[in-house]
């Protein structure tokens, strides 16, 4: 395998005044950052293919006396490995433009450098090209003799199978390199890589490395990550030095980093480039906010954590800022609206099943209360919502009358709380209604605002006086009730107004005139001459009944009648 020579005239006499330490210089490691452009290094790709396959394929014989064509030619496969050998060699070619590496090594020691191993290889070198066309020329050697076509034998020589190419420019000047080689597989390629790389050149040290030197070496002033003594500018990640973690980015340790990295299957928190295993914070990557306790993600928490002023609710170990729930930390329940703790909420939330109340942010398990929820105000029960309940409760001021879990406004009814029956209208108990109110087929009579049980009297209601006994209309009663300082003749449950007659009441007839017990009459009371048998036993009335008289009829009232007696208008109206 030979080592081929440099480019023509013209790039010998810029590499003489570019370089300003004589080759045998001894150079110390050294890392150097260059501006690749890989785009346009692989436009060379094409270019060679095309010129292994055209009519141009062809070179002079050593006499320089006939034209060799090369027939037949396979096209070069671009590979990722000779790719990442290229870009080591071209900027190595800032310190050193040679076949022989700064480490005064051959270039070929890079393959070992980064576990390649090749059939066959060889390497064309040149800068001060910025296109890759004009590169291309150069290498191609059209004009040259056989002497001077060292870099287009390369390009078309059948040994090789694949090829990698690079272009880096280091302090304002762009070096290339191509690395050929015959590989029993071939990687593909990725995205190519453009930009800024920091690349490690090992010095002149006895031309072998230190391969005992492995992780973080610091090197003027810079933490660089070594494998065997030599920068691995290709990784990322974590790495271990004097009892810390540090994170690497592309083979440098980078002390503005803050965010995450997974090393052996944890994704660990980084903050100013070292893992801080005491934090229990929030980390954004790629753009998702992760919950990180103990300086790793916990991918199986639930749970709030606080960042930035805001307590933010934490599903499976990542912010979920669409969530509305409860979510239980340090003992208390919190009520978390778009994925934040709100403290300021006094409302209801759904959680497994329950819906619960919620007071300035926190579930109030203490509570009974109102609370007004989707435009329904809801009754609230040691905490939560009671939908069987029937009940009353005092809200701002006022008790509400509240039937299936809900405040019905609409409501006029009854409702027993602690042993009192109310009233309630329109949704609230009215403590100053006296009315008579109909609950389960009985109408009740209501003083102040409660069902009195004991009262007998005469309520008015919808136009009507209605006698109340016990607490409740008495339909069946023919009696005399006193309201006020009146008395009044009740039949059917109320007054009847347009009656004139008597009435008897314990043991007394009484005169009614059109309902009410006249006290100016002077025979306001019947005499109990007569005997009058009814169908339940005997009853007194006055003297001269037209039915009566003083004569004794049959036990039957209805018997008396069918003899033409008449029934007495006192007596039995």
């Amino acid at each position: 395998m030979n080592l081929k020579r440099k480019l023509s005239a013209l790039i010998v006499t810029l590499m003489i005044v570019f370089i300003a330490i004589p080759q045998d210089s001894a150079l110390a490691d050294t890392c150097t950052i260059g501006t690749y452009n890989q785009t346009e290094a692989r436009k060379l790709f094409d270019m060679i293919n095309s010129f292994r396959m055209g009519s141009d394929a062809w070179y002079w014989d050593k006499d320089n006396s006939a034209k060799i064509y090369c027939e037949n030619l396979e096209p070069l496969k671009y590979d990722a490995n000779l790719e990442k050998l290229a870009m080591q060699r071209a900027i190595e070619l800032a310190a050193r433009f040679d076949h022989i590496r700064p480490d005064g090594t051959r270039f070929y020691s890079v393959y070992a450098q980064y576990g390649v191993k090749a059939g066959g290889c060889s390497e064309n070198i040149a800068y001060g090209f910025d296109r890759a066309n004009s590169v291309n020329y150069g290498f191609r050697e059209d004009n040259e003799k056989y002497a001077g076509q060292g870099h287009r034998r390369n390009m078309l020589n059948y040994s090789y199978n694949a090829v990698g190419i690079a272009c880096v420019v280091v302090n304002g000047t762009t070096y290339w390199a191509e690395e050929f080689a015959y590989l029993d597989k071939i990687t593909p390629c990725g995205k190519a890589v453009n930009g800024n790389q920091t690349m490690f050149i090992p010095g002149d040290d006895n031309s072998e490395y230190n391969t005992s030197v492995n992780g973080l070496t610091q090197i003027n002033g810079t933490w660089y990550y070594m494998k065997k003594g030599k920068l691995d500018n290709g990784y990322t990640g974590l790495c271990k030095y004097n009892g810390n973690w540090y994170y690497v980015q592309k083979g440098v340790l980078n002390w503005n980093y803050t965010g995450l990295c997974k090393y052996n299957g944890t994704w660990w928190y980084v903050h100013n480039g070292a893992v801080d295993f005491r934090a229990t914070t929030l980390c954004k990557y790629n753009g998702t906010w992760w919950y990180v306790h103990n300086g790793a993600v916990d991918f199986k928490a639930t749970t709030l954590c606080k960042y930035n002023g805001t307590w933010w609710y934490v599903h499976n170990g990542a912010v979920d800022f669409k969530s509305t729930t409860l979510c239980k930390y340090s003992g208390t329940w919190w009520y978390v609206h778009n994925g934040a703790v709100d403290f300021k909420a006094t409302t209801l939330c759904q959680y497994n099943g329950t819906w619960w109340y919620v007071h300035n942010g926190a579930v109030a398990f203490k509570s009974t209360t109102l609370c007004k929820y989707s435009g329904t105000w809801w009754y609230v029960h040691n905490g939560a919502v009671d939908f069987k309940a029937t009940t009353l409760c005092q809200y701002n001021g006022t008790w509400w009358y509240v039937r299936g879990g809900q405040v019905n406004f609409s409501a006029t009814t009854l409702c027993k709380y602690n042993g009192t029956w109310w009233y309630v209208h329109n949704g609230a108990v009215d403590f100053k209604a006296t009315t008579l109110c109909k609950y389960n087929g009985t109408w009740w009579y209501v003083h102040n605002g409660a069902v009195d049980f004991k009262a007998t009297t005469l309520c008015k209601y919808n136009g009507t006086w209605w006698y109340v006994r016990r607490g409740q209309v008495d339909w069946k009663s023919r009696t005399l009730v006193k309201y006020g300082n009146t008395w009044y003749y009740v039949s059917g449950g109320q007054v009847v107004w347009n009656y004139t007659g008597y009435c008897e009441y314990n043991g007394t007839d009484y005169y009614i005139k059109k309902g009410v017990v006249s006290s100016n009459s002077s025979s306001n009371t019947a005499s109990t001459g007569t005997v009058y048998i009814t169908e339940t036993g005997e009853k007194y009335h006055r003297d001269g009944c037209r039915s009566l008289r003083k004569s004794k009829i049959p036990k039957s009232k209805s018997e008396a009648i069918a003899q033409g007696y008449e029934a007495c208008d006192i007596c039995n109206p």
